[in-house]
């Protein structure tokens, strides 16, 4: 593997001339237009992605398994595949008008970091882990986000965990109204179970018997994950320690809260979402941001666009259609490449 690293990106992108007066500011006395793209600009993201992908589907076309983030590369294969793909990249980008940061390239090698996440492809095996340094970062803010002697933010914080690693919306971790909650359609303690794998790692499993899909009761699908040792935002963990929790039996919700008299009712989207953005306000982001309307709206669509393979995305969420996002992405691409409706 290896990553490759761009100075200054927006720096490097020039601003047409009629737009210049948008970027006007005074010193010293003088009136002076910034021609170069600023990183204060909220578009440039979005505006700089195309740039990406333009340099990311150029190298795929001469055979490089390479994924980029704004102006963060990774180059994956062989030794020598990827010295070569590197060469050629640097020499692309060159070309393109743009500056290599050589203190931020990495590689070849089998263990980077790329985007905050330790890569490794030692002893034929390919893992992906939060570094270190990042984790105890992580776990000292979420000492202060959630409170650990908070019994709901306990059950809020499982449920968005809950909701996020499983692609699940608020719909499946919380119901409208107390007296709506229905043992037939929505989670229930019976739902979640904790087996051991060979090797002693402990998993989650959660048996999903409604969904856009599964309206009836006639099957069930199950969504699973592995235990993360040591990880604040790991969901096993969460829902383990949920699970200690005091609950209203095996056919009982999975997330239950408590009302003013300490009596357990199901988990609703008002708490949930309040504590979310309680939690968020918390954590220093803007609460106004966040609604739950979809908690994990677009999950899958991330997994898919990271190249995870179909059979994985369907397992882990069911009803998803793959084949809508092929064609999704195929129209992006015409849009994109510049390809209109009546191309042959």
């Amino acid at each position: 593997m290896a990553k490759v690293d761009l100075t200054a990106a927006y720096r490097s992108v020039p601003v047409a001339a009629r737009y210049w007066m948008s970027h006007v500011f005074s010193w010293d006395g003088e009136v002076l237009a910034d021609t170069r793209a600023p990183f204060g600009n909220s578009s440039m993201p979005g505006i700089f992605t195309r740039f990406t992908r333009a340099i990311v589907r150029w190298m795929q076309a001469q055979g490089a398994s390479i994924v980029g983030y704004l102006d963060d590369f990774l180059l994956v294969g062989s030794f020598h595949e990827v010295q070569e793909f590197m060469w050629l990249l640097h020499e692309f980008v060159t070309f393109l008008g743009f500056e290599v940061n050589p203190d931020k390239c990495e590689g070849p090698s089998q263990v980077l970091e790329f985007l905050g996440v330790e890569l490794s492809t030692t002893e034929g095996v390919c893992t992906a882990r939060i570094s270190e340094d990042r984790m105890l970062v992580v776990q000292a803010k979420m000492a202060v986000v959630v409170d650990p002697n908070s019994f709901l933010e306990i059950v809020v914080f499982a449920a968005m965990l809950t909701a996020f690693f499983f692609f699940f919306r608020k719909d499946n971790v919380s119901v409208e109204k107390a007296d709506a909650w229905n043992p037939r359609g929505h989670l229930v303690r019976a739902d979640m179970s904790f087996p051991v794998l060979e090797e002693g790692s402990r998993q989650v499993e959660i048996r999903v018997r409604h969904s856009k899909t599964i309206q009836a009761g006639e099957r069930y699908h199950t969504v699973r994950a592995v235990e993360v040792p040591g990880s604040p935002i790991c969901v096993v963990r969460a829902l383990w320690r949920i699970g200690q929790l005091p609950n209203l039996g095996p056919n009982g919700p999975l997330f239950c809260t408590e009302d003013a008299k300490g009596r357990l009712k199901p988990l609703t989207h008002s708490v949930f979402v309040a504590v979310f953005r309680k939690l968020a306000a918390r954590a220093g982001l803007d609460p106004a941001a966040y609604t739950g309307h979809s908690f994990r709206r677009g999950g899958a669509t991330a997994a898919f666009r990271l190249q995870v393979q179909d059979a994985l995305i369907q397992a882990h969420a069911e009803g998803i259609d793959t084949g809508a996002m092929k064609l999704k992405a195929l129209t992006r691409r015409w849009r994109t490449d510049g390809i209109g409706h009546g191309a042959a």
